[in-house]
C-alpha cells in the first residue's frame, strides 16, 4: 500500500508543478505587450506569411521576440526546448530553416552559413577546433568535417589536424567548396612570427582523410595603421556551389578621439578552378569609405554594396550592383526617409534589400525591396490592438529580422 501512496503523492505533485510552470507562462505572456504587424503598402497578400524579429529592452534586462500578423511571442516565454530551437533558426535564410526541418539530427549545433556546402547529392560542413591552452593561446588546431549524403541519409564525421600551425593564433573558416571530388577549405590563419595574416586553402581528399594541398591565397603583414584585418565577403547564396570567393583587406588611421581619418581598402576575387586571385577595382563612389558605412554581399556575377550615410539624424542609403567582370556598376538604387518611414538602418539578404526604423507614430516600422530591380514588396509598420493605449516612443523595441519573404 506505501508503494501506491508514494506514487500518488509524486503524481499529485509533478501534475500540480506543471500546471503552475504553465500558468506562469500564461501570465507572463498576458503581462507583456501583444504586438502585430499592420500592412502599409506593397503586396498585402505577404502578410500571412511575414514576421519580424529583434529585442526588447526593459531596464537591464532585454528579450527576444518575433511578431506576426496574429501575435507577440517573446522568447522568454517558450519551453526550454523550443528555445533552443529558436536559437539554432535562421530566420533570414528559408534555405537553412528548410535543411533543419528536413535533417533535423545532421543540422544540430551547425549554424554558419560559410561552413556550408551544398549540392543535390550531398552537404557538407566543415569547421576548426582546438584546444584552449592554459595561456590563452590555441593548440591542437583541426578540421572537423561532417558530410550527409542525401539520398543514402548516411553521415559521415572526419578529424584532419591541421598543418604547419605552430604560429597560428587565430583561424578562421571563410568557405567551403566542393570540386573534383575534394573538399576546398578557405581560412584565415593569423600568426605571430612574424606578425601576418595569411589566407590559405586547404585541399582534402576524404577517401583518404587527409589534406592533399594547400596554398597561400593572401599574405597581410602587419602595418603601422591603427586598425587593418582581412575579412571575407558575405556570400548572398552560401550554401551552393560557387566558383569564386571574396575578400577585403581593410587599413585605417584614427585620430585620438577614435574617429577615422583615413581608410584604405582592397577587394580580391579568388578563383577556385584556375587557382587564381585577381583584384577587383571599385568604381570612384565606393573608393573612399571614411564617409559612409558600407556593407557587402556577392554571388558569382555581382557585388553588391550597401552605402549609407548620416545626415544629422537622417540616413540615406544607396545599393550598387557592381559586375565583377568590369568593375563597374550596374544598377544603382537610392533609399531616402519618408513621411511613413524615419530609416534607421539597411541590410541586405539573399532575395531582398531590408529597411528598419520608424514611422511618424514612432512605431516600429519597416519595408523590403527586391535586390535585383529595387522595387517594393513589402511595408509594414508594428502596431497593438489597443494603439491608442501604447507609448512606442518609449517602449524599447528594436528590429532586426524579416522572415518569410
Amino acid at each position: 500500500m506505501k508503494k501506491y501512496v508514494t506514487l500518488i503523492i509524486t503524481s499529485v505533485f509533478l501534475i500540480a508543478t506543471f500546471s503552475i510552470y504553465y500558468v506562469h507562462l500564461a501570465l507572463a505572456k498576458n503581462d507583456k505587450t501583444q504586438l502585430f504587424i499592420e500592412h502599409v503598402d506593397g503586396d498585402k497578400g505577404l502578410l500571412k506569411d511575414i514576421s519580424v524579429s529583434g529585442v526588447y529592452h526593459l531596464g537591464n534586462t532585454s528579450d527576444f521576440f518575433t511578431i506576426t500578423e496574429r501575435e507577440t511571442t517573446y522568447a522568454s516565454d517558450l519551453p526550454f526546448f523550443k528555445k533552443i530551437d529558436d536559437i539554432s533558426r535562421s530566420p533570414d535564410n528559408k534555405h537553412m530553416d528548410e535543411l533543419r526541418k528536413k535533417y533535423p539530427s545532421f543540422m544540430r549545433g551547425k549554424f554558419y552559413e560559410g561552413y556550408f556546402f551544398e549540392d543535390d547529392t550531398q552537404i557538407i560542413y566543415a569547421e576548426v577546433d582546438y584546444t584552449n591552452s592554459y595561456n590563452g593561446t590555441l593548440k591542437d588546431l583541426r578540421f572537423s568535417i561532417d558530410t550527409l549524403d542525401k539520398e543514402q541519409k548516411q553521415t559521415n564525421s572526419y578529424t584532419i589536424d591541421v598543418p604547419k600551425q605552430k604560429d597560428i593564433f587565430q583561424m578562421e573558416v571563410f568557405d567551403v567548396q566542393y570540386l573534383y571530388d575534394e573538399v576546398r577549405i578557405i581560412t584565415s590563419n593569423q600568426q605571430s612570427n612574424p606578425n601576418l595574416t595569411e589566407v590559405r586553402e586547404y585541399t582534402i581528399s576524404l577517401k583518404k582523410n587527409q589534406i592533399t594541398d594547400e596554398k597561400i591565397i593572401l599574405t597581410k603583414n602587419e602595418t603601422t595603421n591603427d586598425y587593418y584585418s582581412t575579412m571575407s565577403l558575405t556570400e548572398r547564396n552560401a550554401l551552393q556551389p560557387s566558383d569564386i570567393a571574396m575578400l577585403q583587406t581593410v587599413e585605417e588611421q584614427t585620430d585620438d578621439d577614435g574617429a577615422i581619418t583615413q581608410s584604405k581598402s582592397k577587394m580580391y576575387i579568388y578563383h577556385y578552378k584556375e587557382a587564381k586571385l585577381s583584384e577587383l577595382t571599385m568604381p570612384a563612389e565606393l573608393q573612399d569609405p571614411t564617409d559612409a558605412d558600407l556593407s557587402y554581399m556577392y554571388d558569382e556575377e555581382y557585388l553588391y554594396a550597401n552605402r549609407s550615410i548620416h545626415d544629422g539624424d537622417v540616413l540615406k542609403g544607396t545599393v550598387y550592383k557592381i559586375d565583377l567582370k568590369t568593375g563597374k556598376i550596374a544598377k544603382e538604387i537610392n533609399f531616402t526617409p519618408n513621411s511613413r518611414l524615419q530609416i534607421d538602418w539597411i541590410n541586405l539578404n539573399e532575395d531582398s534589400i531590408q529597411l528598419f526604423g520608424r514611422d511618424s507614430d514612432s512605431s516600429p516600422a519597416f519595408a523590403v525591396y527586391s535586390l535585383e530591380e529595387g522595387k517594393l514588396l513589402f511595408e509594414g509598420r508594428v502596431t497593438a490592438k489597443k494603439s491608442d493605449k501604447v507609448n512606442f516612443t518609449d517602449l524599447q523595441y528594436s528590429l532586426d529580422t524579416i522572415s518569410g519573404i
